[in-house]
């Protein structure tokens, strides 16, 4: 219950900064606009990179049980160098992207 609470605390504070910020969006300066999509970037790319991590377990479970064979290690992705090389580019491109966005709705 606690985590809950705390959950909803959080996620409150965030969208009370998001709001904040978004209300004088005009006013700020380039600096403070890339700080503001920095926060909201990190989240949107942990989860956009979770979903991605579950799905392909959910696909390699599939796979092996329509197969028929037993999977070795279904989390060894997740320890290889590409899965760590596409986190900067994701995080780059759903910052920019973020930046497009707003900048076109409130610019």
């Amino acid at each position: 219950m606690a985590k809950l609470i705390g959950g909803a605390l959080g996620l409150a504070s965030l969208l009370y900064y998001l709001l904040g910020m978004l209300n004088s969006w005009q006013d700020l300066s380039f600096g403070a606009k890339v700080v503001f999509l920095f926060v909201p970037s990190i989240f949107l790319t942990i989860a956009i990179l979770a979903v991605t991590a579950i799905a392909g377990i959910l696909a390699q479970r599939l796979y092996h049980r329509v197969s028929g064979t037993q999977i070795k290690n279904e989390y060894d992705f997740l320890e290889s160098k590409v899965a760590t090389g596409l986190i900067m580019p994701v995080w780059l491109a759903i910052g920019l992207g973020l930046y497009n966005i707003i900048e076109n709705i409130f610019g």
